[in-house]
This record gives C-alpha cells, sequence and structure tokens, in this order.
C-alpha cells in the first residue's frame, strides 16, 4: 500500500511538471467572415487538414523552432508586434503533432493532432510575467510559461 502511495504521488509530481496549460474555447471578439477567409487563404489554409498555429502576446525575441515529424516549420527568434499582440502565424499540417521548442527557457510545448483537427486555429501565448524589470528570467514565477487555446474563431486582432 505504502509503495502504491509513492508512486501516485510520483506520478502527481510529473503530471503538474508540465510548462504549458492547454484551453478549449471560442472568442466573442471573433473576426468578421470575411477576414478569416481572406486570412485562411492568404496561408493557404483552407483545406480541413490544415491549422493555423497563431504565436500571440510576450515574445522577446527568443529563438523558437516549430516542427512536425516531417519538417522544420520555422527556426527563428520570435518577437510579438506590441500594437497587434501578434507574433507570428505558421499554417500546420494538422495530421502530425507539432512540437514547439523554446530554446532560451528549454521548453518543450506539444500540440496533438486530434484536437488540433477539430480546431482551425491554435492560439500559442507565453505568461507576461516571466521577464523582471531588466528583461532577466523571474526566478518566483511558479505559473505555467506557456497557454495553448484550441478554438474556431480567428480573434480580432489583425
Amino acid at each position: 500500500m505504502k509503495k502504491k502511495s509513492l508512486y501516485f504521488l510520483l506520478v502527481l509530481f510529473v503530471l503538474s511538471c508540465k510548462s504549458y496549460d492547454v484551453q478549449i474555447k471560442d472568442f466573442e471578439n471573433a473576426s468578421f467572415k470575411h477576414v478569416v477567409e481572406k486570412t485562411l487563404k492568404q496561408y493557404d489554409a483552407e483545406e480541413q487538414k490544415y491549422s493555423l498555429l497563431i504565436f500571440t502576446n510576450f515574445y522577446h525575441g527568443e529563438k523558437i523552432i516549430v516542427e512536425n515529424d516531417k519538417h522544420i516549420l520555422y527556426q527563428n527568434p520570435m518577437k510579438t508586434i506590441e500594437n497587434f499582440g501578434l507574433a507570428k502565424m505558421i499554417r500546420i499540417d494538422n495530421n502530425y503533432d507539432v512540437k514547439i521548442k523554446d530554446i532560451d527557457m528549454n521548453i518543450k510545448v506539444l500540440v496533438k493532432s486530434n484536437l488540433a483537427k477539430t480546431h482551425k486555429f491554435i492560439y500559442i501565448e507565453k505568461d507576461k510575467y516571466l521577464k523582471d524589470g531588466i528583461g532577466n528570467d523571474s526566478i518566483l514565477n511558479t505559473k505555467k510559461v506557456y497557454k495553448i487555446i484550441y478554438s474556431n474563431t480567428l480573434l480580432g486582432f489583425m
């Protein structure tokens, strides 16, 4: 019995160490239908097998790698355009899991294929409280570093 309790606590600890939070929601301040259609066409993501990976707030030039099982989709520093709250949009094939690596913070985030297939827009947001006043990583931050939001609505920041 003692062994089972210890094993259970170990499993809980490992699960709580995940550095990202996952949400599924649609937004009230969604873009108009013609904006959604234009955006999907611009990224050639109109087919059902594609979703858009949207990096939003609080990127300050960190080196990010986005890859699926077949290709590296993006491998550069990422910086949010403050006025828009948008850093980058990337079309993904939602038949594959997508791995996002933040090289600077040594964090990996997984966008699961089974959720991506049912959501056209996947938002990747960093926690805004990760940096202290002079740009250093805060050692006091105990929150999740990344948030993944699976959605079928395009936010109206464009």
